[in-house]
C-alpha cells in the first residue's frame, strides 16, 4: 500500500505543479495582454494577429487550468470516496489475518507462517 500511496502522492504533486505553472503563465499573459491592448493603436496587421494569438492562448490556458483544477478535485473525491475505504478495509483484513496467524503459531509453534507477511509486519507481534 505504501508504494501506491507514494505513486498517488507523486501524481498529486505533479498535478499541483502543473496547475501552479499554468497559474503563473496565466498571470503573465494577463500582463502582456494589457500591454498589447494599451499599444493597440498600431494599424499593423501583424500586431493585431499577435494580439489575437495572445488572447486565444490566454483563453486556452484558462480553460486548461480550469480542467486541471476539476480533474484534481475529481481525483481527490475519488481517493476519499473509493480508494481510502478500500485501503482501510485491506488494512483491517491484514490485521485480522495477522491476528489469526499469531494464534496459529501459538497452537503450532513448530510450523512456519502459513502465508507471506506484508512488508513491515512482524509474525509474532500481537
Amino acid at each position: 500500500m505504501s508504494n501506491n500511496n507514494a505513486s498517488i502522492a507523486e501524481l498529486e504533486a505533479q498535478l499541483r505543479q502543473v496547475v501552479k505553472e499554468l497559474s503563473e503563465a496565466n498571470a503573465g499573459l494577463k500582463d502582456r495582454k494589457q500591454i498589447l491592448k494599451d499599444s493597440n493603436s498600431s494599424t499593423n496587421p501583424a500586431d493585431r494577429e499577435y494580439l489575437d494569438t495572445i488572447i486565444k492562448t490566454y483563453k486556452l490556458l484558462g480553460a486548461l487550468r480550469t480542467s486541471f483544477k476539476e480533474a484534481m478535485s475529481a481525483y481527490e473525491d475519488a481517493f476519499e470516496n473509493i480508494l481510502r475505504p478500500i485501503s482501510d478495509d485491506l488494512d483491517a483484513r491484514f490485521k485480522q489475518i495477522h491476528e489469526l496467524n499469531c494464534r496459529f503459531l501459538k497452537l503450532f509453534p513448530d510450523r512456519e507462517t502459513p502465508y507471506e507477511l506484508p512488508e513491515g509486519w512482524e509474525p509474532n507481534a500481537s
